[in-house]
């Protein structure tokens, strides 16, 4: 299992046990505190914060709809907790939400097949309960057969839901990495007007040659391998730096969104993270601005930070100084030449 795996796994299972326990010893609002703080260390970890989030509120929102129908069915009541009797507790909701956050990490195998997602629905979901009363979190009411049916049932609806928004939106060759440290990343932002609609230049962006085209005369930089264009899972490995000091740095494309964005992710190279984000925001029918974000971290700590950063900050100004206005200049003269 990979790093990212066992952390994403030890932070829900910390949350599941801080809720449960906190409900069997009255103490709820405990358990909602530190689940809420593992979803928080889980979104701060993560590279996409926005669909992780997003999951969440889906999560939470399913969780509820399955939990009222328990209580409203009566399969069970809480032992603490409860504000509203026919609405779940905050812990409870808490933990459906910490769940979201093991699709795309520690439950991906699962997630990501239908059958799998069902029948680890129908199976975990009594079991999690059974585990919750004889923790004194909850109390099963009787027939308890009809009430574990009823839960099995429920659960295994919910996951292969989940399974199916995970499909459409997430399910890349490989399973998504927190970012290596909590330290903050340095951000770097060019924006630029340009005179086409954001399709346009979205298109030319993925025409063959476009990183040729956009790379400067000074740098030394050469294309090793590219294979995919720039969509999902598409990688590309490059040369950096001068000889005999360069160095290899492989970047894989993700996020892609025809005609309004796509994302490089190092694999490998020369930094502990980087991402740069490529948008193109609509303004007009013939006009739109290119956005660059990049969001990076520096080797070696507080040290590449001090001693890097300015560098780093320098260098990317004068490469898309340059990039922007290539792009620009590309679409004035189409302009002109209409």
């Amino acid at each position: 299992m990979r790093h990212s795996q066992l952390i994403n796994y030890a932070l829900y299972q910390i949350g599941w046990f801080a809720c449960v326990l906190g409900g069997a010893s009255q103490r709820p609002w405990t358990g909602f505190l530190i689940a809420a703080f593992m979803i928080g260390v889980h979104l701060a970890l993560s590279v996409e914060r926005a669909l992780e989030a997003r999951l969440i509120v889906l999560a939470t929102g399913v969780g509820a709809i399955v939990e009222m129908i328990q209580i409203a069915s009566g399969t069970y009541h809480f032992t603490s907790g409860t504000i509203i009797n026919a609405f779940p507790p905050l812990w409870l909701l808490a933990m459906w939400a910490q769940f979201a956050t093991t699709f795309r990490f520690s439950l991906r195998s699962v997630i990501s097949r239908p059958a799998s997602a069902v029948l680890f629905g129908a199976i975990g979901g009594p079991i999690a309960f059974l585990a919750g009363e004889r923790l004194g979190a909850i109390n099963l009411l009787p027939p308890l057969s009809l009430g574990l049916l009823r839960l099995s049932v429920s659960w295994a609806i919910a996951l292969v839901l989940f399974s199916e928004v995970m499909r459409r939106v997430s399910m890349k060759p490989d399973a998504p990495r927190y970012r290596s440290r909590l330290m903050p990343c340095i951000t770097f932002v060019a924006s630029t007007n340009i005179p086409a609609s954001a399709e346009a230049v979205f298109d030319w962006h993925e025409a063959p040659g476009a990183f040729e085209r956009l790379t400067p005369p000074w740098e030394r930089v050469r294309v090793l391998s590219h294979e995919g264009g720039i969509r999902d899972g598409a990688r590309v490995s490059l040369l950096v730096g001068p000889r005999p000091f360069s160095l290899r740095w492989d970047l894989e494309h993700q996020d892609y969104q025809h005609g309004r964005s796509f994302t490089d992710r190092q694999l490998s190279g020369p930094f502990r993270d980087w991402q740069h984000v490529h948008r193109m925001i609509p303004q007009s029918e013939d006009s739109c601005v290119l956005e660059d974000t990049i969001e990076y971290v520096l080797p070696f700590g507080a040290i590449g930070r001090l001693c890097g950063r300015w560098f780093v900050q320098r260098k990317l100004t004068r490469l898309f100084s340059y990039r922007h206005a290539v792009t620009r200049r590309a679409f004035a003269d189409h302009r002109r030449a209409m």
